[in-house]
């Protein structure tokens, strides 16, 4: 390949990444991606798919991909260092919970990516859910001494019936957040803030927020 060849990139279902060059030749080259379907999900609303889920982020690949498909899951999801979820689309690709009063996602640490999918609470979270936090962005037991989250993005995502959007944990030690972009974002149906980041420690820095849209319970 040159500068000025030009490719089509798609995801497959199986988990790679497909390179067409537009001269006709195709390229495959498989990615470190986790698709949760080679993992047991089954993504018809139903269906718990925790285990599937938290089997393809323990598979050390980085990146776990959410084909189009409505998946339940009853746990949360931890990310660290280095991994994202990724989606196929923020309208098709969809994470709900059916636990009410936790977080959906968990980001602690540096590096991470959740990016076009639609997150959202079977239930609508309520005043009294203060852990219902679509995407938190750090610990979330007590007791944890610090923990937060930096470096990372956030971009195309819809996030409906949460207690909070975007929280740090601030009852788990002393969260922190910096150096994170959140891009594309459209928050629906939160019970308190869109986005809640009062540190009980460190103040958050350099957050670059951009097409954030919100409309609340109360609005």
């Amino acid at each position: 390949a040159t500068g000025t060849d030009k490719f089509r990139l798609r995801a497959e279902d199986d988990g790679t990444l497909s390179s067409t060059e537009l001269n006709g030749t195709i390229k495959h080259r498989t990615l470190p991606i986790a698709n949760v379907m080679a993992y047991g999900a089954v993504g018809d609303g139903v269906t718990d798919d925790s285990d599937a889920f938290l089997a393809a982020i323990a598979a050390g690949a980085g990146e776990t991909f959410v084909p189009i498909g409505t998946f339940l899951i009853s746990e949360s999801l931890f990310l660290t260092y280095g991994q994202s979820i990724v989606g196929a689309s923020k309208t098709g690709s969809v994470i709900e919970m059916a636990t009410d009063n936790i977080p959906i996602i968990v980001c602690n640490g540096h590096s991470m990516q959740v990016s076009n999918l639609k997150l959202r609470y079977s239930n609508q979270q309520e005043n009294t859910d203060t852990h219902a936090i679509a995407i938190s962005l750090g610990h979330t037991s007590a007791g944890d001494a610090e923990g937060g989250c930096h470096e990372s993005t956030f971009s195309h995502l819809i996030i409906e019936k949460a207690y909070n959007g975007f929280a740090l944990p601030v009852w788990a030690g002393t969260p922190f957040a910096f150096g994170c972009v959140f891009d594309d974002i459209r928050i629906l149906d939160h019970a308190e803030f869109a986005v809640r980041i009062e540190p009980a420690g460190g103040e958050p820095t350099t957050l670059t927020f951009r097409n954030v849209y919100a409309l609340g319970q109360a609005n």
